[in-house]
């Protein structure tokens, strides 16, 4: 066994705990967008939201208007 084994057993074994807490979600969530997966993360707040996760209706919310943000900024940008 590599020294990796546990953690990627972890990552393995963390479909089946996340699809069940809507705090996972939203720490999954939370992870994804701190290492640049925006579209990963907003799958994981979308879910935990309609679990009716606060947390992640916020970090949803602020997740779209970033993407919205940047959005605008490259249209600006292509106009110029």
């Amino acid at each position: 066994r590599s020294t990796l084994f546990p953690y990627t057993t972890l990552f393995r074994s963390r479909d089946l705990t996340v699809r069940s807490d809507e705090r996972a979600l939203n720490a999954l969530g939370t992870a994804y967008w701190l290492c640049g997966q925006q579209q990963e993360a907003l799958d994981c707040f979308r879910r935990a939201a309609a679990n009716g996760n606060a947390d992640a209706k916020e970090n949803l919310r602020q997740l779209e208007q970033h993407l919205t943000r940047i959005s605008n900024a490259r249209i600006n940008n292509s106009n110029n």
